[in-house]
Formats: structure tokens, sequence, C-alpha cells
């Protein structure tokens, strides 16, 4: 069967209404196995519940790589994913299966459980774009606080009380026992030596840049002021820094967004092999092992990013964070943010940690927290107290009661 199109959705949507519908799960995440659904799954098969699950993806390849694993799993576009999909009473997902807008495909008695992929902190609230598209289409979120409850309802434009507070599954593994050993052990298989007390530092902007084979020229959309290097930084000053974590016995590790991942690698991947304590970490090399970026956080000493929501995660591990927002006006117009961008640059109320504009901003940050300046703590805290309700390694638990109420109400 041929990739989405408004002709594909409409028979989908048609068909799934008269297809009777038995008590079983789709999961899905996108672009790979990863996040809340991928948490939620593998807590479900450890506990052996007793219910079909089935994963869905749009990668044929990764598809073979998860029935390896004896994860059953098709492209939602195969003629065995398409019989699951339409079999399915409920559909658990961090991204939406099919683009938003126009058809809805969602029979009479499928429910579709969202589970998000973040607390949204950039762009411009889905109601504003496709009014009551998701109401009708998502019959339960969750969230992590009543405050980002308001956030989310006002965003997807469902009402409130569709929205439960809960943790995200894929924190989980952030607070569970031995988290820190395990982590430790999947960085260092990954880099390929010992990290002997190293100060780790973790690199994960959000996208400038969303290269897609689908449109004209291989990109959708360009926001913020793209960089061409490795860093946002010149060639002389990434070779300083190199220099300085190898005297100060620490390492930065670069994950670059799913949307310019594979450009980035393609582009840069030998300016990686002329560094000593710079190094790259692919979707790839973690699927190897069957983990997500979560099961590496809690190894990071410190988190440096921009825009990308992963910081209100890493705040339950109560470590530092680096905000390097070089072209934040820029962004800003581009896509926006839940905050006044000045209260984004100035105040520490939902960004706690030290902003940088420039490489010797961002070095001397850097310096900073190798000589152990943590300058943030007090506002970690209170921005934690704000967008967590819960600090434990229990939110998969709490969830799949919500899974147990919609496959069986």
């Amino acid at each position: 069967m041929k990739g989405e199109n408004k002709f594909v959705k409409t028979i989908l949507a048609l068909s799934t209404k008269v297809i009777p519908k038995e008590e079983s799960i789709i999961f899905f995440s996108s672009p790979t196995y990863s996040d809340s659904a991928k948490a939620l799954y593998e807590y479900a098969r450890e506990k052996k519940v007793d219910v079909k699950m089935v994963w869905l993806t749009k990668n044929d390849e990764e598809a073979i790589l998860l029935r390896r694993r004896d994860i059953p799993a098709y492209n939602i576009y195969s003629r065995e994913g398409v019989k699951v999909f339409l079999k399915s009473k409920l559909i658990i997902h961090t991204h939406m299966i099919f683009r938003v807008g126009g058809v809805i495909v969602k029979g009479n008695r499928q429910r579709y459980f969202y589970l998000t992929h973040g607390i949204p902190l950039k762009g411009k609230p889905n109601i504003v774009y496709n009014p009551e598209w998701m109401t009708r289409l998502i019959d339960r979120s969750i969230t992590t606080s009543q405050l980002v409850q308001y956030i989310h309802a006002s965003w997807l434009g469902i009402p409130l009380y569709r929205i439960e507070i809960t943790g995200y599954p894929r924190n989980d593994v952030l607070l569970k026992p031995g988290s820190i050993g395990h982590a430790v052990r999947y960085l260092e298989k990954i880099l390929g030596f010992e990290l002997n007390n190293k100060i780790t530092f973790l690199y994960t902007p959000t996208f400038r840049i969303y290269y897609s084979k689908r449109f004209k020229g291989g990109i959708r959309k360009v926001d913020g002021r793209p960089y061409d290097n490795i860093l946002p930084f010149k060639d002389d000053e990434i070779k300083d820094l190199d220099n300085m974590l190898g005297r100060d016995n620490a390492l930065l590790i670069i994950r670059y967004h799913p949307f310019e991942e594979l450009y980035k690698i393609k582009v840069y991947r030998d300016k990686f092999n002329k560094l000593k304590n710079i190094f790259l970490l692919t979707s790839g090399m973690m699927n190897k092992l069957g983990i997500s970026i979560y099961d590496i956080l809690p190894s990071i000493d410190c988190l440096i990013t921009d825009y990308s929501s992963i910081y209100f995660d890493y705040l339950l591990l109560d470590r530092p964070i680096i905000f390097h927002i070089y072209d934040i006006e820029d962004y800003f117009k581009s896509r926006g943010f839940i905050i006044d961008l000045q209260d984004f640059k100035d105040t520490t109320i939902f960004t706690p940690g030290e902003k940088t504009y420039t490489y010797n901003d961002f070095r001397d940050a850097i310096s900073n927290i190798i000589n152990r300046q943590d300058l943030y703590a007090k506002d970690r805290l209170r921005t934690l107290k704000l967008i967590h309700k819960y600090r434990d390694h229990k939110s998969s638990e709490r969830v799949w009661r919500i899974v147990d109420q919609l496959l069986h109400n």
C-alpha cells in the first residue's frame, strides 16, 4: 500500500468505521521506536499484561529490526499494518500517525491515547491551524503538572478533563534505582572507552532546518539561524573548546534533532573524527542497544540546549542546564514561544540556567560547571515544582491504569 495521501486516508477512515474492533493496542512514535510509547510498551511487556500489542512504524527497516527483538511490528502502510490498525481498539501514540488536518482516521469504537512528545515551548498552538481537529481525534492525554495541564489543553485545543496528570513514562528510567550505572555503561559502550569520572556535557539543539525527501530540494522549512558546522561556532573556536575539555577531563556529546541528524552526519562526520573530546551520538548508535536518549541522560552532568523541551525532563535529575540561544530573536520571529521573548532571555522561571549567546559565553558557562559553580540550583528547584507533580519512577504504572479504563470501558 502506498504512503499517506488524502485518498488513502479517506479509505482508511471509512474502513475503520465499519470493521469490528478487538481489545488490542497499537503503539506508535516517530521517527523511531522511542519516547513514552516505547517506555510504556516495555513496561507492559515486563508486567506480562494479557492484551495483544503491536508496534506500527513508517519505516520498513525499523519494523524488521523490532521483529528480530520479538516485538510484533509492521509498517502502517503494509497489508498487515493496515489490518492491525483497522481492528485495534486503542491507539497509543506520541506523534500523529497521520498528518494533522483534513480527514480524521478513527473508528466508532477506536480510542486515541496521546502521550505527547514533550511540553510545548516553541511554536504556535495547534488550535490556531486546525480548530476542533484534535478535540475530535484525541480521547485522552497525559501531562506532568497542573500548570502544564493548562498549557497542553490550550495548545492542543482539547478539554482539560481529557488530560491526566501522571508524568511521562519515558522519564521513569531517569529515576529508577541503578539508572546512573546503567546509563554510564551504555554511554561507555557507545563511545568505546571508560568515562573514568569525566565530566559529561550533552548538547541537544532543536532543529533549524527540517530536512525531508518529501519536499522539493529536501527542505521543508527553516527556523532561526542555521549554522554551517558541528556547533554554532568557527573551526578555531571548536578546536579551542576541544582542547579545553581535554585539559579539564571533560567531554561534550552532541545529539542532533532527528529532522537534521542524517544531514549533519553526512556532512560533518569527518570533523568529529578529528576531535578528541567532542563526540557524536546518533539514533543508530542507540537503536543498536535498544535504548533512547533517556537511557543516556542519567550519565550526563550538564545538559546544554536551546529551545528543546528535553530540559523539562532533565530537571528531574537536578543538574545544571545551559541555554545556548545565539539566534533567539530570529527563532522567536519564525516559531514563537509559549512565553514572552524577554522572559525567556532575562528570567529563570521557565529557563533555570545560564544563557549564552557567543562562543566566549558558552566556554565560560562550561568552565563554571567544570569548576563546580552551580549558580542556578534554587531556580531549578522552583521550576521543577511547577513542571513536575511526581518525581518518581512510577509514571508508566499510573498511565497503564488509564489504558485499562480505555480498553475495558
